[in-house]
Formats: structure tokens, sequence, C-alpha cells
């Protein structure tokens, strides 16, 4: 295994949740109001990989569109 350490973030009803994956140890669970200052709490992270929500901007965005129809009735 690399000596990698990476978070995966996504929103929840309270702000963000990310799992922190090292190289040795389990994976650990953060929480924060703000993304900013939950990635700024994983410094040493390597890899950060936050999910988007798609088509929250006001203009839909062709990958937007494109990202839809590829997921298709899994998108939710």
């Amino acid at each position: 295994m690399a000596d990698v350490v990476s978070l995966g973030v996504d929103w929840y009803r309270r702000g963000w949740v990310g799992v922190v994956l090292r190289p040795s140890g389990p994976p650990a669970v953060v929480t924060d109001p703000a993304l900013e200052s939950l990635i700024a709490r994983l410094a040493d992270a390597d890899c950060v990989a936050v999910d988007m929500p798609i088509g929250l901007a006001a203009v839909e965005r062709q990958a937007d569109v494109l990202a839809r129809k590829y997921v298709g009735q899994r998108r939710n």
C-alpha cells in the first residue's frame, strides 16, 4: 500500500463529513459545519475528493446534463 493519506468528503444535513484513510490504522470519520475547516484540520492529506451534487447552479451546465444522463435513475 502506498504511503498516501486520502480524505473523501460529502455534505450532510449538519455540514460536511469526511472519511480519512491512512496507510496504517483504521479509517477515521470527521465532521465539520464548514468544508474549508474540515480540510484544514487534515493538512496532511495527500488527496482530497469532494462529492459535489449535480445541478445546484442557477444555470444548467453541460457537465451536469452529461452526468445526469450517464447516472440516470441512480443519481439520488
